[in-house]
């Protein structure tokens, strides 16, 4: 072979020697063998992601923040099937031995009544449920004590606000109680009853709401008036369409409990506090801070006026509250002479009372004069003080007056313009949001009227009212 073609190989190097020490063998690494998985939780089995199987919750989902839940077996499916029936069966048993021992104490027209009902279709949780709650078959109890008006007389008897009966027996529920559990009888249920609106006709065909229609045209007679002890205000001087205080008083309640829209633009507080100390013939001095007026009382006693004295015509119900209404807008022209905070509140009870009696041209005039009214007052620059360390008491309840005020007025506003489709005129004031502060809110306070709540007047029973939340 020629020298140039040898010279196209690679030459080799010379190899190790043979009796040198010999290498350390490489590490090897010892791999965990995987164990195999019974069960694995569903949210692996719906993602095919590996599941240590651990409970209650497996490495992966607790990694990822998921909540881990794995299917029951069989046998744990099985075990809670039968105690669900189980459950059943003795909640129906009760039920049954409930019916059956009380139908050994009751009248027989009110046995035929459960009978009747239960032939219709009804069932047995459904029947016993409407007699402990206020159905016929504790008529023999009612009226309540928590459904009867107060009295400031120790031996009045209490009557039935709803119905104005006033013919009860002198044995309230206690005492009929007792007469039940001392002859050895069970009654289905000792607590007091619950008034509970239910249909007159129970028949499944008969539609409920055939016996409610035109519900708006039925209006409480005088007897409902539930006579409050220390609640009695002078409103007959700030109006000159009715002198019966009692009416009046009636007509407010209604209007605190019932109303939800309306005084979220009135302080409770200042206006009854206003309203008692305050003269309704004295004009108001220039920048001085007023929550009531004359135009005020008439124009939120025309809007929640349901009772037939106050109608301008008795046999029309679309007159109701007009004699009021008319009456505001008589001292309206007196009043609107300056920028007047309780005018703004009266213009907005307006609108809502042509909103829903009289007409849309009126209702818009109405808001319009309104929205002018009140960006007049620039509330936000009226400074109150919450701090008792530099603000008497009355600064500080008109301090969270104005604070309730100026976001009501906001929201009252933002309601009408978002249906209109209109741009809103009342900006978000700056006021802090003051009745939520807890330590100094009065709708915090046990003994600020707005604190509770009663649904006047079916019952006087207070409860929480939520007003701050």
């Amino acid at each position: 072979m020629s020298e140039g073609h040898t010279n196209r190989y690679r030459p080799l190097l010379s190899g190790l020697m043979r009796g040198g020490p010999p290498e350390a063998p490489s590490p090897r690494l010892a791999i965990r063998k995987r164990s195999a998985v019974k069960r694995a939780c569903e949210g692996c089995r719906q993602r095919k992601a590996k599941c240590d199987g651990k409970q209650p919750r497996c490495y992966t989902c607790f990694a990822a923040g998921r909540e881990c839940r794995y299917a029951a077996s069989p046998d744990k499916l099985q075990a809670a099937a039968m105690q669900r029936k189980n459950d059943l069966l003795e909640k129906r048993i009760v039920e049954h031995e409930n019916l059956y021992k009380s139908l050994q104490t009751l009248q027989p027209e009110e046995a035929q009544e459960i009978l009747r009902r239960i032939r219709a279709g009804k069932d047995i949780e459904s029947v016993t449920e409407n007699f402990q709650e206020g159905g016929q078959l504790l008529q023999l109890t009612s009226p309540m004590a928590s459904h009867a008006p107060l009295s400031t007389s120790s031996g009045a008897i209490p009557s039935n606000p709803v119905t104005g009966n006033t013919e009860t027996s002198s044995l309230g529920f206690v005492s009929l109680q007792a007469d039940y559990l001392g002859s050895g009888q069970r009654f289905i249920h000792c607590d007091p009853p619950r008034a509970r609106l239910t249909s007159r006709y129970e028949h499944p065909e008969y539609v409920f709401e055939k016996s409610w229609r035109n519900t708006q045209h039925r209006y409480a007679e005088n007897s409902v008036f539930v006579d409050l002890p220390r609640y009695t205000l002078p409103i007959s001087k700030w109006t000159t369409v009715s002198n019966d205080d009692t009416l009046l008083n009636h007509l407010l309640l209604l209007f605190w409990t019932w109303d939800t829209i309306g005084n979220r633009v009135i302080d409770r507080t200042m206006f009854e506090e206003d309203l008692k100390t305050l003269n309704p013939n004295t004009p108001s001095q220039p920048n001085e801070l007023r929550f009531c007026s004359r135009f005020l009382v008439n124009a939120l006693l025309a809007v929640y006026t349901t009772n037939q004295a106050t109608f301008l015509l008795s046999n029309d119900p679309n007159t109701r509250g007009q004699a009021f209404a008319r009456e505001a807008a008589r001292l309206l022209s007196l009043e609107n002479t300056s920028p007047s905070l309780a005018v703004a509140q009266g213009l907005a009870l307006m609108s809502t009372y042509e909103a829903a009696l009289g007409n849309e041209e009126t209702e818009l005039s109405y808001h319009s004069r309104m929205q002018a009214r009140y960006l007049a007052l620039r509330l936000d620059n009226v400074r109150r003080s919450t701090d008792a360390a530099i603000a008497g008491a009355r600064q500080r309840r008109e301090a969270h007056a104005l604070s309730w005020i100026s976001w009501g007025f906001y929201v009252w506003d933002w309601k009408l313009m978002h249906g209109l489709c209109r741009r809103l005129i009342i900006k978000k004031p700056n006021r802090s949001k003051t009745w939520q502060d807890e330590a100094t809110s009065p709708l915090c306070s046990k003994d600020n009227p707005d604190y509770w709540w009663f649904p006047y007047p079916v019952s006087v029973v207070p409860q929480k009212s939520m007003k701050r939340e």
